[in-house]
């Protein structure tokens, strides 16, 4: 067991890091250097329970440890600053020994009480959704207003004369008709009403009949009110777009990035490797200071080979660790994992072998690879602004190499180069095994992701239209339950492509998941609905409020459970081997706002779409945001 001052300085060297902190090095902490504080989660309560009146739960390692790890590590924590407001507390600075040394209180974010200016603790991108997210609640209850007046027109015997009292609540303000009579129809065919053949039929002297709507018709004023709403959300959608702008400049300016001092060059030659070179040639700029040079190689091989080497030498540590213990393992050489292993898992050794010889021949000095991309950081932003100024160039010039187009020759790398630059990325947004790859590769992987999408998204609309046949609540629930699963499947597809940097890898997902989303929540249901039934009592209107109604429960529902986290934590983490591999079930789930942006947009599309005959949608939507 290691000392407290080993515990502190540890804690410490975490503390001063945002990268993540692996369970492998934190698996040695004691869980009570960690107090217990008012905010436990309920998921520690119930496993310490578990933990006494259940035998062996947790047996071969502290599962306490294990979720003060969580607590303190995993989950985001909150301190005051100076001024008393909250701002993001650096990992580890919930220890006992920090909070002695520096007086600092740290505490988890509440989950129903985190206000909306402290979402920019998690970036620009995490502030701006949930921006968005309360403009669009807003933009939805103005709308629901702007409809009052029809949706109360819909629910009078002025529109309906046999009442709305039959009809659910929420549907009493559509259009969904209760009045209907049997008509004579001399002319009319059975296949004429082949799509409704329930409202069709012949009496006994063979005289036609059909069901017809004995509703008022729609009045000038309900057409008015309509275009009234299409109008303010027009209007308003693409003030939010502006407002986004403006919020993500803002909250830009107000957090220092590398990126406000950095640029990128997009097409560098292949021989030009060393870092001093750039150096050179970006100090001749006006008022250019070089700080950083980041030379991007065509090495994704070399990466790949290193990323499974360490895996593999994770599962050789953890199982020579729960061989011979924690103090044994530490002055463990190589050949020792690899000799355990050769012993309890052949394979796994025979693996980590093969990977090992593989990444010495590829790291060879014999080996060279070419460059891909140049990241450059200054000392000043207006270093970086003047650079992207002197080689700002149109792209046709970039493609012909015209030198002449640059207002300085001497801006021409080499003499002879016309480069493509542009402001850099976050680095930790930055794919860097993706650098690599050339324009054809990329559109061979985006033609390839579109054929798998669209079989992905015609796989849905078949079964959606198949549910409809059978019973709308079962449709409604299985559109619920496939834009649950449809973003994990697309996830898997977005794998296949490369892009520079996460903004554009989560713009490919978003694109990806909002077709599937938007076509089997709004546009199948149209297509399965015949027209004749699109006021019925059991007609379109009550489809979409199906559907409506299980976003509303299912979503919520399932991402507040984390059904899969809790049976890691729960089942698997109790039963597992050492603390290293019981904490590492302890990292929770990645987040992506592609994902998120899609199960947004596809309920406001579905209201949108739906307004003219279901305008209390919109209140049903905007309890949807709020849940």
């Amino acid at each position: 067991m290691v000392s407290y001052d080993d515990e502190l300085t540890m804690i410490e060297t975490f503390s001063e890091s945002d990268e993540p902190i692996s369970p492998s090095k934190i698996f040695q902490i004691r869980d009570e250097i960690f107090e217990e504080g008012p905010d436990m989660l309920w998921g520690r309560k119930i496993a310490r329970f578990f933990h006494k009146y259940l035998p062996g739960y947790g047996a071969n390692a502290s599962i306490d440890a294990a979720w003060a790890y969580f607590e303190n590590i995993t989950l985001p924590r909150r301190k005051k600053d100076s001024s008393g407001a909250y701002i993001k507390a650096k990992r580890g600075e919930s220890c006992r020994l920090l909070r002695r040394k520096s007086g600092i209180e740290t505490g988890l974010y509440p989950a129903w009480t985190t206000p909306m200016s402290e979402f920019r603790n998690f970036g620009i991108g995490v502030a701006v959704y949930f921006e968005t997210m309360r403009a669009l609640a807003v933009i939805c209850l103005v709308a629901g207003l702007l409809y009052l007046p029809s949706i109360m027109y819909y629910d009078s015997t002025s529109y309906d004369e046999t009442g709305r009292s039959s009809i659910e609540w929420q549907l009493r303000g559509s259009l969904m008709c209760h009045d209907t009579k049997w008509v004579p129809c001399p002319t009319c065919t059975l296949e004429d009403w082949a799509d409704s053949p329930r409202r069709y039929a012949i009496a006994e002297n063979n005289l036609v009949f059909v069901l017809a709507n004995e509703c008022a018709d729609i009045r000038l004023r309900e057409g008015l009110q309509h275009l009234v709403v299409i109008l303010f959300l027009a209007i308003a959608i693409f003030a939010l777009g502006f407002h986004q702008k403006k919020l993500e400049l803002q909250y830009d300016e107000a957090i220092l990035s590398a990126s406000d001092y950095s640029i990128k060059v997009d097409d560098p030659p292949l021989d030009a490797t060393d870092p001093d070179e750039w150096k050179e040639f970006f100090s001749r700029f006006e008022g250019a200071h070089v700080t950083y040079v980041t030379v991007g190689l065509d090495n994704k091989h070399v990466v790949n080979a290193l990323i499974k080497r360490r895996l593999l030498l994770q599962k050789l540590r953890q199982l020579h660790r729960s061989e011979h213990g924690t103090k044994e393992h530490q002055n463990a050489t190589l050949e020792d994992l690899i000799a355990i292993a050769t012993k309890r898992k052949p394979r796994l050794a025979r693996s980590f072998i093969k990977t090992e010889e593989k990444c010495r021949n590829l790291l060879s000095p014999e080996k060279t690879y070419g460059t891909t991309s140049i990241f450059v950081t200054f000392e000043t932003e207006s270093a970086q602004r003047n650079v992207l100024r002197a080689l700002s160039v149109g792209h046709k010039d970039i493609l012909r190499n015209n030198v002449l187009a640059l207002d300085d020759p001497n801006h021409a790398f080499r003499g002879k180069y016309v480069l493509r630059v542009a402001e850099a990325s976050e680095p930790s947004t930055i794919r860097w095994q993706d650098q690599d790859e050339t324009l054809m590769i990329k559109i061979g992987q985006r033609l390839l992701t579109s054929l798998i999408t669209f079989v992905i998204v015609w796989g849905g609309f078949i079964s959606v239209r198949a549910a409809f046949l059978k019973s709308d609540t079962l449709a409604a629930f299985l559109i619920a339950i496939l834009n649950i699963l449809g973003p994990h499947l697309f996830k898997l597809v977005n794998k296949l492509e490369a892009h520079p940097d996460e903004g554009s890898w989560q713009a490919s997902l978003y694109t990806k998941i909002c077709i599937f989303r938007w076509i089997n929540t709004a546009i199948v249901t149209t297509m399965v609905t015949p027209f004749m039934d699109t006021i019925a009592i059991n007609g379109l209107i009550a489809k979409v409020d199906a559907v409506l109604k299980a976003e509303i429960i299912t979503q919520p529902v399932v991402h507040m459970l984390d059904i899969w986290n809790n049976i890691k934590r729960h089942i698997f983490a109790p039963n597992a081997a050492n603390q290293e591999a019981m904490n590492s079930n302890f990292t929770g789930s990645v987040q992506h706002l592609g994902d998120k942006y899609t199960a947004m947009t596809k309920i406001i599309f579905l209201c949108i779409f739906y307004s003219p005959i279901f305008p209390a949608s919109f209140f049903l939507w905007c309890f949807c945001i709020c849940s």
